[in-house]
């Protein structure tokens, strides 16, 4: 909105008593107050009050700055109030200074000589004109001619028409002094918050000039151009403060982020959001999202044979591929047990979606799952089939885990199980090129160390591998990099919880088994297990992590999965109330803000009534992304003749 000024007349407003000359008052926009500039300048001044020398003028200059003000809300209702109760009974001429006849005609011509005083500091060069002088002749009216100044008196009569008041000394008629019209201001007399023409700064004087009504902005003027600095923890969106973390009602996943930014709402992925009336949706892609129950997986093993247990513990996407297969064992009400491999994804595919194993399957990545007596399934041309060639490289011992990836022309794979040397290797990497399979023995591992969850990264040329030592009364931490097959648990990629160890490592006295272990990148890794547990590798070293909230030891947290591009992890646990129920739950850790979010609601398990109090957990947790990310476990089918069936999870 263009800068509005208005040069009101003094004596009386709305019947109230003003200033001896007439305020100014600038409106910088629609949305500020306005504001008064100045309330009395020197009579040098007067029909002149944007010449340079007046306003340079000690007196006029200090009265400027002194009259500067910002009406409050409770002010501006007071004066309308005591306008409304004076209009409503009629004004008095009561004082002194009241220019007009005893009828009261002609009062309010805006200049009140009575009342002229001398500003504040010294006289002009010559001292002040010997009409405007307190006790000199004061002039008996102006004749308009279109100045600023109403000289219309109350009755209506024009000014030219009136006789001059008897005691008034002879005076012609004339002109008023030449006042610029209100749209013509000076341009360093602009409101401070509004920029120049050709969108250049606000120039400034003083940091008052520069005041723009926001309370979370600091405004001061620095070389003579005005600064708004936006306080610490504040945004300023749409010309609204907004304080850090304020999100608007009904939108929980945006919020002011000062870190990413302070003039826009910010989505935070892993935030906890309602769905219906209850917080257990996460902010992920710019959406809401929540944990589904997709379906309850059971092998199809036809005629009176039926499944009593199923369990599933692992899930990935295929091959690179949007195919969603989990596996895991179950046991037959004959007693027989077995392993299975499921697709679980929505697909119009004739391709088989089952394929039952004689063996209990642990674990599946890429195109490779492995299991029990030294079981390895590979998938290719649309089904999974026994791969030969790795089972003879991994011998007939049970394998735990299994990380693969595409290397060139060849499939790469670790795998993982019992280690004791020379007879049983604790991994052994397989590589499939075409019809050619090479395997070979890895390194390091302490004797008669089961390890179990493996992974790694791979960064460009370079790469970082982890794996678990589970099972004992020691978790050390793994680790190589390079071609080369030797790992080490030595800091600070590794860690030594074993009594042979030495320091405070961050793994060292760990409480309970670690369960879950998952690579962004390489030095993004992460590791979770009993009791609440949380390590982080990051900046090239292992650390400690604490859940939010309190009873964070209470959790029993199986499995863990993080996404670089998304700058998100996410873990699943669950924690029991004895007797009652158990509640799986997943939390949320946002890697650029270095925030928790969580305990997220996913299900409730009930215990009582379940034989040994074990209603099911969820295993596992992943997938090709958070679009498509994916979790399985077990859990029973019902209280009363239940049985214990496969669970699968979606996040949608």
């Amino acid at each position: 909105m263009p800068p509005v000024a208005e040069h009101s007349t003094a004596g009386r407003f709305l019947c109230l008593r003003t200033f001896a000359v007439p305020p100014v008052w600038l409106i910088s926009s629609a949305t500020k107050l306005a504001r008064q500039l100045s309330t009395r300048l020197g009579p040098e001044c007067v029909g002149v009050l944007l010449d340079m020398r007046c306003l340079a003028a000690p007196g006029p200059r200090d009265l400027m700055r002194r009259y500067w003000t910002t009406p409050s809300p409770l002010a501006s209702a007071l004066a309308l109030l005591a306008a409304a109760v004076l209009l409503t009974s009629g004004c008095t001429k009561a004082n002194p200074s009241y220019i007009g006849d005893e009828a009261g005609v002609g009062g309010d011509l805006g200049l009140q000589p009575d009342y002229w005083s001398q500003p504040d500091g010294p006289a002009p060069e010559g001292g002040w004109p010997d009409a405007f002088r307190p006790d000199g002749p004061r002039p008996d009216r102006w004749v308009g001619d279109g100045s600023p100044l109403d000289l219309t008196p109350r009755d209506g009569t024009p000014q030219l028409d009136r006789a001059p008041r008897e005691d008034a000394a002879p005076t012609p008629d004339l002109p008023a002094p030449d006042l610029p019209a209100p749209d013509l201001l000076a341009p360093d007399l602009l409101a401070p918050d509004l920029l120049a023409p050709d969108g250049s700064p606000t120039q400034c004087t003083h940091s008052w000039e520069c005041e723009d009504g926001l309370s979370c902005t600091q405004d001061t003027c620095v070389g003579g151009v005005c600064v708004h600095s936006l306080q610490p923890g504040s945004c300023l969106i749409n010309g609204v403060c907004r304080a850090e973390g304020w999100s608007p009602f009904g939108d929980d996943c945006n919020e002011c982020v000062t870190a990413l930014s302070t003039n826009q709402l910010s989505f935070v992925s892993g935030k906890v959001c309602v769905l219906g009336v209850l917080p257990q949706g996460t902010c992920v892609q710019n959406a809401c999202k929540r944990w589904e129950t997709q379906t309850d997986v059971e092998p199809s093993l036809g005629g009176s044979v039926k499944p009593s247990k199923t369990v599933l513990t692992s899930v990935d996407a295929i091959g690179g591929m949007k195919q969603i297969w989990v596996v895991g064992r179950y046991t037959a009400n004959n007693a027989t047990k077995g392993g299975l491999l499921r697709r679980v994804d929505p697909s119009t595919s004739t391709l088989p979606r089952e394929v039952l194993s004689k063996h209990a399957l642990a674990d599946v990545s890429y195109r490779l799952a492995v299991g029990a007596k030294g079981t390895a399934y590979y998938y290719t041309n649309g089904t999974w089939k026994i791969h030969s060639g790795v089972q003879g490289g991994i011998g007939s011992q049970d394998r735990a885990g299994v990380w693969g990836a595409a290397n060139g022309s060849s499939q790469v794979f670790y795998i993982s199980g019992t280690h004791a040397p020379k007879t049983l290797w604790g991994v052994v990497r397989c590589a499939i090129t075409g019809n050619q399979t090479s395997c070979t023995n890895n390194t390091g591992f302490q004797k008669k160390a089961k390890l179990g969850p493996i992974f790694a990264a791979i960064n460009g040329p370079g790469s970082r591998l982890w794996v678990l030592r589970q099972g004992s009364k020691y978790d050390d931490i793994y680790s190589k990099s390079g071609a080369a097959p030797i790992w080490s648990d030595h800091p600070p990629a590794g860690c030594r919880d074993s009594a042979s160890g030495s320091g405070n490592q961050p793994c060292s006295n760990s409480n309970g088994d670690y369960r879950g272990l998952y690579a962004a990148s390489t030095d993004e890794g992460w590791i979770v297990g009993d009791n609440g547990q949380v390590l982080r590798y990051s900046g090239g070293a292992w650390a400690k992590k604490t859940l939010p909230g309190l009873g964070a030891s209470s959790y029993q947290l199986t499995s863990v999965y993080a996404d670089g591009k998304e700058g998100l992890v996410t873990i699943v646990g669950h924690i029991d109330i004895p007797g009652a129920v158990r509640q799986v739950v997943v939390f949320n850790y946002n890697t650029q803000l270095n925030r928790w979010f969580g305990p997220i609601p996913v299900e409730t398990l009930p215990i009582a009534g379940i034989g040994n109090n074990d209603p099911g957990q969820v295993r596992h947790i992943g997938g090709s992304g958070y679009n498509n990310l994916w979790m399985v476990g077990d859990r029973w089918s019902s209280l009363v003749n239940g049985r214990r069936v496969g669970w699968v999870l979606r996040l949608k």
